[in-house]
């Protein structure tokens, strides 16, 4: 019987293996560019460039009239969604030769270190009963508004965000890589900080209604493997999962509750937002140290994440 050879182009196994090693890389860099480095300063950093648009037309909206507030909004969406996807391909582009440049890119997009930076400051003001000095730390995490909030609702606030954003800022930046390379992450990213920009209920919400709902949509998926990696290092990965499953919907999200609920009953905390949900009922309330220990979830589950990022890549 005569030998066959592929022809050129054909895929083999060697070329599937080699196609998965530039992704690799530029995974671990990006890996170590967030844990070494952190966030860029602001005037190069691609997360805040994405939100300076929908800020500026914020001094022309609302309009007061839904239909031209949401065409306006999807517009903007579109837009910046857009730019911020062909940025990010040509980023994939220029750096193919070289995967850490891309890797660069890719831990611009998420904020691991920010994230634990942030819990280990709030941790340390509430320990001490610095209650003021913690209400204004907040705002770096969340746009809650935490004039009148006490310690126990602040390290509530505190851990709701850590898990929220651990989905939003590390496990759906690189489960958008996965799938679609810099391009698809940083499309994410910019659905992402438009919703945090201009997705809220109120005067803002027809004009932020086309961005929010774009952003549940690319969140289904990685808020939901979030909270199963929360679940997975947990110690106890079979109850968080079996509760977070009854408790995902509590909250007005269809995604925000995942990681929340996770979080909540890996640490056997409850989470409670006034006049919107409760998570954990029948559980203590959390404390500075509730904090510590969520932000070494957030560590392990962070790792797990890269792992499978790295393993999934290709």
């Amino acid at each position: 019987m005569a030998l066959t050879h592929p022809q050129p182009g054909a895929s083999t196994p060697g070329a599937f293996r080699n196609a998965r090693k530039p992704a690799r890389r530029a995974i671990v860099a990006a890996a170590l560019f967030d844990v070494l480095v952190g966030e860029p300063p602001a005037a190069l950093h691609p997360v805040i460039a994405m939100g300076a648009i929908p800020n500026a037309m914020l001094r022309r909206f609302p309009t007061g009239q839904p239909v031209i507030d949401a065409v306006a909004g999807a517009c903007v969406t579109a837009s910046v969604t857009t730019v911020a996807a062909g940025a990010g391909a040509l980023a994939g582009m220029a750096g193919a030769r070289l995967p850490e440049l891309q890797g660069v890119f890719l831990g611009t997009l998420g904020a691991w270190r920010g994230l634990d930076e942030a819990g280990a400051a709030m941790a340390e003001r509430l320990r001490a009963g610095h209650i003021d000095a913690a209400r204004d730390r907040l705002s770096g995490l969340c746009s809650r508004d935490a004039t009148s909030l006490h310690s126990e609702a602040l390290a509530s606030a505190t851990i709701e965000s850590l898990a929220e954003n651990a989905s939003d800022s590390i496990v759906a930046p690189l489960f958008w890589y996965v799938c679609a390379g810099l391009g698809g992450a940083a499309f994410y990213r910019a659905a992402n900080t438009l919703d945090a920009t201009i997705g809220y209920r109120g005067e803002l919400e027809w004009f932020g209604k086309p961005a929010a709902r774009l952003d549940d949509l690319l969140n289904l998926a990685p808020a939901r493997l979030c909270a199963a990696l929360i679940a997975a290092v947990s110690g106890r990965p079979s109850e968080v999962w079996k509760t977070t499953m009854n408790e995902a919907g509590r909250t007005e999200s269809p995604n925000a509750g995942w990681p929340m609920a996770a979080m909540s009953a890996a640490l056997r905390v409850r989470l409670h937002k006034d006049g919107h949900h409760c998570l954990g009922e029948g559980h203590a309330p959390p404390d500075a140290e509730a904090i510590q220990r969520a932000r070494r979830i957030l560590r392990r589950s962070s790792m797990l994440a890269v792992a499978l990022a790295w393993l999934s890549a290709c």
